[in-house]
């Protein structure tokens, strides 16, 4: 680095500090990524669709410019694969596989399909807390 500052060199400081700092050789960063991205998982009911696909765009985005980059379809394919595994899921799956194609068409898809699932859960709550209140 003495030399790019002695010889008043930024933007060959700022090269070599970008080449031996940068995470795009980095095995280790690039694995942890990986590991994560193919291991995560969309966890209701303390989890959205929307921060499940966040967590895997930044995974895309930290890897953007190694050799592990990672594609849309990729993203597409672990964002269904990361929902968890009942029929009602199962049916989403299909649609999202065969239908919604595209990463982002999937993801409002599902977000359509949590919101569903959030207003049945409110309404099943309201009926609940009603019938407690009725005298038999």
């Amino acid at each position: 680095m003495n030399a790019f500052i002695t010889s008043q060199d930024a933007p060959g400081l700022w090269n070599h500090l970008a080449a031996t700092y940068s995470q795009a050789t980095n095995k280790q960063f690039i694995i942890g990524v990986l590991r994560d991205f193919y291991n995560g998982k969309y966890n209701p009911p303390n989890d959205t669709i929307d921060a499940f696909a966040t967590r895997l765009r930044e995974a895309q985005k930290k890897l953007a410019d190694t050799n592990n980059a990672l594609t849309d379809d990729a993203l597409h394919m672990q964002l269904v694969m990361g929902l968890p595994d009942t029929n009602k899921r199962q049916v989403a799956q299909q649609f999202a596989l065969h239908q919604f194609t595209k990463f982002e068409k999937a993801v409002t898809y599902f977000e359509t399909i949590e919101r569903e699932n959030l207003s049945e859960s409110d309404n099943a709550n309201v009926n609940a807390a009603n019938h407690r209140g009725t005298k038999r």
